[in-house]
């Protein structure tokens, strides 16, 4: 058993509204002290091979970096990401790729990006500071900054929008994990344009935005579906599929073991959908 300090994990996307795309491979830069000669990379390089996400590989040794190929159908997990290159004798500084979840709020109303995949790992929000200090040619001057981000960050609570963030993140831990997202932009994840159908059901106990994170963690990883929503406030699950007649039987009972009462469930018809 290994404990050890996670540093620096950097993770940037696209600051425009994007579509879950499955199957295509981003670029994930790895940072790594001790990576000097060319045997130090094929022994990093036998470790990241044996990763799930693994599709390509190339070192930039004179830099300290390390670009893999890695498949978004498979989540970024920073833990086995860490394990691979601690087992291969090297310290792991910094990672640059997307993550992707939902927005909860913790007991003392801190903020959280609850990963879909792998679920156990959640990302604590930092704020930005409401003040900065802004250069001028006469003097420094403290200016109070709006907090938009923060406004948006709470809707989003409510709405269970999947998002993108974009940010700095750091961890450190004796026993567990734990992992602080500095925000620069977040971006949504809209739904599909293209998809068989849009089926709505309306819910019991769904109380708060872990809620959400429980069905949007327990539904996005099915094969037929291809987008999710969930609102706390307005009782409503919203599942995209790719088949045309999903089985609501079975969509009814998954949301049911979750422990919400199913009201009703049903298919949204296309001129309803065109309305909205």
């Amino acid at each position: 058993m290994i404990n050890r300090r996670y540093y620096a994990l950097l993770a940037f996307v696209m600051l425009t509204t994007v579509s879950m795309v499955h199957g295509h491979v981003q670029q994930v830069t790895l940072r790594v002290d001790g990576l000097a000669c060319p045997f130090c990379a094929f022994g990093l390089e036998k470790k990241i091979k044996k990763l799930p996400g693994y599709d390509s590989l190339h070192f930039l040794i004179n830099e300290g970096k390390v670009i893999v190929g890695w498949r978004d159908d498979q989540p970024l997990d920073l833990k086995e990401i860490d394990k691979a290159v601690d087992k291969a004798g090297f310290t792991l500084r910094g990672v640059t790729g997307t993550f992707i979840g939902t927005i909860s709020r913790g007991n003392k109303g801190e903020l959280y990006l609850d990963l879909i995949e792998p679920v156990e790992q959640r990302l604590h929000l930092d704020m930005p500071k409401d003040k900065r200090r802004i250069k001028t040619k006469k003097t420094d001057q403290i200016q109070s900054t709006p907090q938009p981000l923060r406004e948006r960050l709470e809707g989003l609570l409510t709405q269970g929008n999947l998002v993108e963030i974009t940010g700095k993140v750091e961890g450190h831990s004796k026993n567990k994990v734990l992992l602080n997202l500095s925000i620069n932009s977040l971006a949504i994840v809209s739904p599909p344009e293209e998809f068989g159908c849009k089926v709505i059901s309306r819910v019991e106990n769904l109380v708060c935005s872990r809620c959400v994170t429980r069905v949007v963690r327990t539904f996005m990883p099915l094969e037929d579906v291809l987008h999710i929503q969930a609102d706390h406030l307005e009782d409503e699950i919203q599942i995209w599929t790719q088949s045309e007649k999903p089985n609501l039987m079975r969509l009814r009972d998954r949301i049911e073991l979750l422990g919400f009462k199913v009201e009703q469930i049903r298919v949204q018809k296309e001129k309803e959908d065109q309305k909205k």
